[in-house]
């Protein structure tokens, strides 16, 4: 969609659904701004935790929505974010094999949140009572089915808790485990690197115009590994590309597209993309990402496709999109673009049938230190909705559908519509096809459900998606959205049926 086009028709839309309100705890207002929330992905954990202007992280339960935890005195000023960290299950597909990986294993059973605040300080905290998660999952027998939280064997060796009555959700089941300093000014935006990388790393953005990469090299012992100077205004998010999880031909799952790339959005109206180039500790800016007429709040990585639809082989080639936010109104798509070199390495994998490298979790560089700048080109432009600054955008890993959140107050839900045939010729074999973005199946973008005033009066400060998991959930893999807003509240919304469905 060009700056020209007329904005689409949304009267007919249809609109969120309701599920819960959870209120501030302190009353509603600005005082009680709710900046973000953030959903933890393990079944046995249904947690979802959110920052606070009040300078706490309150924890609610996805099962009941009602509040478990409030996390406090561990920052001076507001929380600006908080993330979960994801440590993957026993057993399952990840990493390289080394250190970072090994930590990471032996931490899977742990809940770790970090947090971001207007103090310049980064908080990391662990749950201190194993007895009390089984309350969150529903049971030994549902955690241990999830892989994750808690150890099968504690099944008979530890009672349930029970509600007495009584307030058991102090600040004293969170371990304040670590406190990351350096930054100079307010925290915008946090990151845990994925588990299929193999490092345990942590990102984050500030207002000093910095992103800095720590590394968990032993437990509990972060290392600052890179500080990253290039933007000329606030940093406001960073995000890991993840790649997306995919079904194997062993029935195993795979991930494909997952490397150690940092995606961040700036004051200086550009994204900038960061990797560690020699894989040695040498971070740098590979590329910058311009076009935006304003502030990007935020950034968001392609992590869902439909394998049905994907022509053989599409594993070797596919890389992940980005989507990006701005102050210009705007919500845009961004692909990579291959040199010839690049072009000529992937069309000889492809000859040779070295598919299967394509498939990792951690993929080597295919570019030398000396050129390792990526070439980015925006693809293109979600319909324009909002009228005010967009905050947030959140591509969903489960259905593929693109959820956004402005100053206007709107909740705007968007999905891709595949147009055509691919480009491809029916006669160019397979091994000599095109790279990825020329084998793309031709797509327009189009609004699908709207919410307007999702919080009354106020701004929308943050969307995301998250697993559906209390007792009326409609089907397996149903998501809801999760919007947190200046009135403080955090609210709990379902689409119609046939869009979560894909």
């Amino acid at each position: 969609m060009s700056t020209s086009d007329p904005p689409p028709d949304t009267t007919a839309l249809p609109s969120l659904l309701p599920l819960s309100t959870l209120p501030a705890p302190h009353g509603r207002g600005p005082s009680s701004r709710a900046w973000q929330a953030h959903a933890h992905s393990s079944p046995a954990a249904p947690l979802l935790a959110v920052a606070a202007a009040d300078k706490n992280v309150y924890v609610w339960s996805l099962r009941t929505f009602q509040l478990l935890s409030t996390i406090g005195g561990g920052h001076k000023r507001s929380v600006r974010c908080v993330e979960w960290k994801d440590y993957g299950n026993e057993g399952g597909n990840g990493g390289d094999g080394g250190e970072g990986l090994q930590l990471q294993q032996h931490k899977r059973r742990k809940v770790t949140l970090a947090t971001g605040s207007f103090d310049a300080n980064v908080g990391v905290w662990e749950h201190a009572s194993s007895a009390r998660r089984r309350a969150w999952g529903g049971g030994a027998a549902a955690a241990a089915a999830a892989g994750g939280l808690e150890d099968a064997a504690m099944g008979d060796g530890v009672d349930e808790v029970e509600d007495d009555g009584e307030d058991v959700n102090d600040n004293e089941e969170w371990n304040f485990t670590t406190l990351l300093t350096g930054p100079d000014s307010e925290i915008k935006g946090i990151a845990f690197s994925p588990r299929t990388y193999g490092a345990n790393l942590l990102a984050t953005s500030s207002r000093d115009k910095s992103v800095w990469v720590w590394e968990e090299v032993e437990d509990e012992e972060w290392e600052t590994v890179a500080v990253l100077q290039e933007h000329q205004g606030d940093v406001k998010c960073v995000r890991w590309c993840e790649g997306v999880t995919v079904q194997g031909a062993d029935g195993q799952e795979k991930v494909v597209g997952s490397r150690e790339l940092l995606a961040s959005g700036s004051y200086d109206d550009t994204v900038r993309l960061w990797r560690d180039v020699e894989e040695e500790g040498d971070w740098a800016c590979v590329s910058v990402l311009e076009g935006h007429e304003g502030t990007v709040w935020g950034v968001s990585w392609e992590g869902w496709v439909d394998q049905q639809k994907m022509p053989e082989g599409w594993e070797i080639d596919w890389e992940p999109r980005l989507l990006t936010c701005s102050d210009d109104f705007s919500v845009r798509v961004w692909k990579r673009e291959l040199s010839e070199q690049e072009q000529e390495k992937k069309r000889n994998a492809r000859i040779n049938g070295a598919g299967a490298a394509a498939v990792t979790q951690r993929l080597p560089s295919i570019l030398k230190p000396t050129g390792y700048f990526e070439t980015w080109v925006e693809e293109a432009r979600l319909p324009q909705v909002h009228v005010r600054s967009v905050y947030t955008v959140d591509w969903s890993r489960q259905t593929g559908l693109v959820v956004t959140c402005a100053g206007d107050g709107a909740i705007v839900v968007y999905r891709e519509v595949q147009e055509g045939q691919q480009h491809q010729q029916q006669d160019v074999p397979m091994a000599e096809a095109p790279e990825t973005e020329h084998r793309r199946q031709q797509s327009k973008w189009e609004v699908v459900a709207l919410v307007e005033a999702a919080h009354d009066e106020y701004e929308v400060n943050h969307v995301c998606w998250a697993a559906r998991r209390d007792k009326d959930t409609r089907f397996e893999g149903e998501e809801i959205i999760v919007s947190t807003g200046d009135d403080g509240d955090i609210k709990i919304w379902a689409l119609p049926e046939d869009l979560c469905r894909r």
